[in-house]
Formats: C-alpha cells, sequence, structure tokens
C-alpha cells in the first residue's frame, strides 16, 4: 500500500473529492483522512479526519524508544554476566529472571517513553506540510495501491489539487537518518 498526499484550498474541494473516491472510485472510508487546522470543517463537511497515527510519530517514536532500551537492556545484560562470578549465594532462577529482566523491561520502559516522547510531536511523514498546514490548507491522503495510483490521478484532474507525492504506509525508525546518509544520496544519484 502507498499513501498518495494531496493538498486542496478549500473543504469544499475536499468533499468532492471524497464523494469521487467513495462512489465513483469504491474506495471505503478508512483508505483517505484529511489532515487540516479546521477541525470543525471537517465535521461540517463529513470527511474522515487523520487519526492519531497519521498525526503522531507514536509509533516511530515507541520503535526508537524500544532499540534504545534494548541497547540499554543488552548493557545491563553484559554487566551481570560480568558480574555472575561473585553470585554464589543466588538461586538459578534469580539469575535467569535478572538476566531476562535485564533486556525486556529496558526495552518496554523505551518503548512506552519513546511513544510517549512521539505523541507530543508531529508525524515525520506529514511534517513537510507544516506550513501549507499553517497556512490554512487541507492534506488529503489516500491509501491505495500501487495500479490505483494512475486511476487517482485521473480522476484528481479536474479538481484544484496539489499532487504532494506519495510514501509507504510502513513507519521506519531510521526513515530521515538512511536518508540523510552521504551512501544514500550516492545510491539515489546512481539509480540504485
Amino acid at each position: 500500500m502507498i499513501r498518495h498526499y494531496f493538498l486542496a484550498d478549500s473543504l469544499d474541494t475536499t468533499e468532492q473529492v471524497a464523494e469521487l473516491l467513495q462512489q465513483q472510485l469504491q474506495f471505503k472510508g478508512n483508505d483517505f483522512h484529511v489532515l487540516s487546522r479546521d477541525t470543525r470543517g471537517l465535521k461540517q463537511h463529513h470527511l474522515h479526519p487523520a487519526n492519531l497515527l497519521q498525526r503522531s510519530d507514536l509509533v516511530r517514536g515507541a520503535e526508537l524508544g524500544a532499540l534504545a532500551g534494548f541497547a540499554i537492556g543488552l548493557g545491563l545484560f553484559c554487566c551481570a554476566v560480568l558480574t555472575m562470578v561473585f553470585w554464589t549465594e543466588t538461586s538459578a532462577m534469580i539469575k535467569n529472571t535478572l538476566f531476562i529482566g535485564s533486556v525486556i523491561l529496558p526495552v518496554l520502559l523505551g518503548s512506552g517513553v519513546g511513544a510517549w516522547i512521539g505523541l507530543t510531536q508531529q508525524s515525520h511523514k506529514v511534517s513537510r506540510f507544516h506550513n501549507e498546514l499553517e497556512s490554512g490548507r487541507h492534506l488529503l491522503m489516500v491509501d491505495a495501491d500501487e495500479p490505483q495510483q494512475v486511476v487517482i490521478q485521473q480522476a484528481l484532474t479536474p479538481y484544484n489539487l496539489v499532487d504532494a507525492g506519495s510514501d509507504s504506509l510502513m513507519v521506519v525508525p531510521f526513515d530521515d537518518l538512511a536518508a540523510a546518509l552521504p551512501l544514500a544520496r550516492v545510491n539515489r544519484r546512481q539509480g540504485n
């Protein structure tokens, strides 16, 4: 699945596009959402507002937190293994619990803290539209398969929409970091 982004100047246009998507192209209501500062207007026009996962970086924050927690847990596990020689009076069950808990607990805490931080931040996938949203424009997000991409673009041509690109639905923790690396830019230029 691919998410297609379109910018609209008015909610009236967005409502017309939503009706076209539902009635003529047979899209379900959960296949497209609108991100806008005008939440009252979204309700008046009966448009599907973007949900929490589309507005915030909750999933990405949880993933990054879990990775950080795993690194900390691995360090604790290594410390526990190195100090195991001094645990002569400790039972095997307590040792196993400490070994397993030294990794699992930091992963759980890290993902919880990361998710909390992610809730406070705008999604990295829609942050590039921040200025447009602040200026009063509306972002239409359409989730479709690749073969439907051409059909969607042809159907939306008569409307005054700006095709703002497309993106994968998958949330990758280091999405922005990978794009910033020099090797990634070289590979993209070479067509790899």
